[in-house]
């Protein structure tokens, strides 16, 4: 059966190409008329499955993410926030399920012909961009990266990605977390709808707290920021009035009982608000 990675075309098409699986030389107006003759309802932009980089979802989230026009802006905005949701309020929500599992990238000088194909393609095609942000002071002489999967059971649900500091997975819509139920047969919702005030007041409290971590981290990081900012302020406009600011510094404490062991530049999202605000 044939899957079509491309829209089709609409019916009444003005434009008549003679030549397939060529590259021709034509007038520079052809590739606009042929974006406007493509047929794509508003619901057919939930998933994308013709680039073939290994690296093509996170590179999809950060050019997404940055831009809020985006066809996928408000998809991927939503599958980030609950991801950093449940990072942040895994103990007080009961999420226990969640672990980290990870991938260490050799140099491609240690790969040897019984390598793992897969173990050289992303060794070779890893962005350069990663290298510089990851700053994991872990890695030893022959590894030149490590891939960190946050886990629910046996599921992922994102990975370390600096720029953005987490990549969503796939299939989210497979995993229900019935604690934060942002999760409907339309894939994820606005997840800030979902938690109560008191969640808010605590998720704005860690926000806070990655906030300024980032830009000590992660700096000159201008789009991180945007979106972390922004988040934060949504939630505490969503409380309105009721808003209190959390005095207690221990809401983020007793930081190795419960975190993940996540290394490198985005050490920091490992924390979990450790307390609620009555404790």
């Amino acid at each position: 059966m044939v899957i079509p990675l491309l829209p089709r075309l609409k019916r009444d098409t003005n434009i008549f190409l003679d030549t397939s699986g060529k590259w021709i030389c034509n007038f520079h107006t052809t590739l606009p008329i042929l974006t406007k003759l493509l047929y794509i309802s508003k619901h057919n932009n939930w998933s994308l499955s013709s680039i073939p980089s290994v690296w093509s979802r996170p590179l999809s989230y950060e050019k997404a993410l940055s831009n809020c026009e985006h066809p996928s802006y408000v998809r991927y905005l939503n599958e980030w926030r609950y991801i950093l949701i449940i990072l942040a309020l895994r103990v007080v929500k009961h999420i226990d399920a969640i672990h980290l599992e990870t991938l260490i990238i050799p140099s491609i000088d240690m790969l040897n012909s019984s390598a793992p194909k897969f173990l050289d393609v992303i060794s070779r095609s890893l962005p350069k961009e990663y290298f510089k942000s990851q700053k994991d002071p872990t890695l030893k002489k022959d590894e030149i990266a490590k891939i960190q999967i946050i886990m629910y059971e046996t599921k992922p649900l994102a990975f370390i990605w600096p720029s953005i500091l987490i990549c969503p997975s796939v299939e989210l819509t497979n995993i229900k977390i019935s604690t934060i139920p942002a999760v409907n047969h339309l894939g994820i919702q606005d997840p800030i709808l979902c938690l109560s005030d008191e969640d808010k007041m605590m998720m704005s409290t860690w926000l806070n707290e990655i906030i300024y971590l980032s830009s000590t981290c992660l700096t000159n990081n201008i789009m991180l920021m945007k979106l972390l900012i922004s988040f934060r302020d949504e939630i505490v406009a969503s409380v309105g009035s009721k808003f209190k600011t959390n005095k207690n510094q221990n809401m983020i404490a007793n930081r190795n009982q419960h975190k993940l062991n996540i290394t490198g530049s985005c050490h920091y999202i490992g924390y979990p608000v450790e307390y609620s605000l009555d404790d």
